[in-house]
């Protein structure tokens, strides 16, 4: 005795933001007039409702209601099968209840945002981003991603170009900008550039800039300007100051020449000595080819001595040629040459996510040090600061601390450039520290983008 109930259909297919209907069939199986009320049990009792909620029939009769299914267009209403039941209470018979299961197939779907940070991103020679993916769908969907600019002036590269986004979920793909051509000298240039994400076939657009400044900066001509002014100075002054040391031991030489010519007492030698000096002193030759020529024959012994000098050459003689003006070096010899070097552009960016922790901590990120052989030079530094993060971050140069940046005191994007680049020789390591203080448990994501070169010398 009590209530049959019948569904019409055992399982349902709806689309969520949709509705789906399906008939139940009560049967009175007792002797007397009896009302049922209606309810639905189950995972997807939330979003399922039955009219009328309580129906009557007479013994033998069977009485008809509908069951209404209404999934919202939401990522919790997950893709699949949930099921479900009806019961039905008998008021006349409350101990011969029925409760008959069915289940509803829930179907997928895609919504999808994009959002790229920041927006306006600022770089003379190339600029990073991140494009921020949300799926709003109930299920996983493709993404595939691409760029384009109205002047065609910009290149693109995604890491990754094709990436899967679950249902509900978000994913960050970081990007790159890189101009076609560059300039030296003049206004920044601003290009506009759009990121198209392709879901499934259907697109979303989100819109970007590029400020791209000049590679040398405004302060570079009157740095120019003011360089060659001090080498023109430089060029003027110098000569005033310093006498080349060569004419000072040219000058002496030819004085001794001219006393060991007068001494010997023949005023041919003395004339010979002094025409020989003269000759030294205006053509560079040495002056012991002077003292041999005032030792000739008729200029006779050296006063003071009884034994004759001996020759030319010889230890002792008069004629062993002195070493020359302004130095022991060989006349003639190549000056030092810096060895050749092959000199490339580089550019690398280092990520962090550090959690929070008490002033003065840090968290090391290291790059790899420089291999044997090979020099690095860094003279660009782009910091990044997308959340607003509190905290300090350091540059170093293994232990060295060669900058400290408080993060409360940045933009979102911060740039520096060292005319003097920063060197990093072989076996050195930069190494990125972050202390982070946000509030709470929220980490810190400070990034950097570095420019520079690196240098490897040839064997000469």
């Amino acid at each position: 005795m009590g209530v049959i109930a019948t569904l019409e259909e055992d399982t349902v297919e709806v689309t969520p933001g949709e509705t789906a209907t399906c008939a139940v069939k009560l049967y009175n199986d007792g002797n007397v007039v009896d009302t049922f009320v209606l309810d639905v049990i189950g995972d997807a009792r939330d979003w399922v409702s039955v009219s009328p909620k309580e129906v009557s029939a007479f013994p033998g009769d069977v009485a008809t209601a509908k069951i209404t299914f209404a999934p919202p267009r939401s990522a919790e209403v997950k893709e699949g099968a949930v099921s479900y039941a009806l019961r039905a209470m008998s008021q006349e018979d409350t101990e011969h209840s029925a409760i008959e299961e069915g289940a509803v197939k829930v179907g997928g779907f895609h919504e999808v945002e994009a959002e790229l940070t920041p927006r306006t991103t600022r770089g003379s020679r190339a600029a990073r981003g991140k494009l921020a993916i949300d799926n709003l769908g109930n299920s996983p969907v493709t993404v595939r991603l691409s760029g384009m600019d109205e002047d065609g002036e910009l290149r693109f590269r995604f890491t990754p170009s094709t990436v899967s986004v679950d249902g509900g979920t978000a994913q960050v793909v970081p990007y790159r900008l890189r101009p076609k051509t560059r300039f030296l000298r003049g206004q920044p240039r601003t290009h506009v550039y759009k990121v198209v994400v392709n879901a499934a076939g259907k697109k979303t657009e989100t819109a970007g800039s590029l400020v791209q400044p000049p590679m040398l900066p405004r302060w570079a001509p009157k740095a120019m300007m003011l360089a060659a002014a001090a080498a023109v100075v430089t060029l003027v002054i110098a000569p005033t100051f310093f006498k080349p040391q060569a004419n000072s031991q040219i000058t002496a030489g030819s004085g001794d020449t001219t006393t060991a010519a007068t001494t010997s007492g023949a005023p041919s030698a003395g004339a010979s000595g002094s025409a020989s000096a003269a000759a030294s002193t205006s053509a560079g030759a040495s002056a012991g080819a002077s003292a041999g020529a005032s030792t000739s024959p008729s200029s006779g012994a050296p006063a003071g001595g009884d034994k004759t000098s001996p020759p030319a050459g010889q230890p002792g003689g008069g004629g062993a040629t002195p070493p020359p003006a302004g130095g022991g070096s060989t006349p003639g010899a190549s000056p030092s040459v810096e060895a050749p070097a092959t000199i490339q552009s580089t550019d690398f960016r280092m990520e962090t996510t550090t959690k929070p922790a008490k002033a003065g901590s840090f968290t090391e990120y290291p790059r790899d040090a420089v291999p044997s052989g090979q020099i690095l030079d860094i003279s660009d530094l782009t910091l990044e600061n997308p959340a607003n993060d509190s905290g300090t971050v350091q540059l170093r140069r293994g232990t060295q601390v060669l900058l400290s940046i408080d993060l409360q005191h940045t933009q979102q994007q911060w740039q520096w450039h060292w005319l003097t680049a920063l060197r990093f020789t072989a076996g050195q390591q930069l190494v990125l520290a972050v202390n982070c203080t946000n509030p709470g448990d929220k980490a810190c994501t400070a990034a950097a983008s570095f420019n520079g070169r690196t240098i490897v010398p040839q064997s000469p």
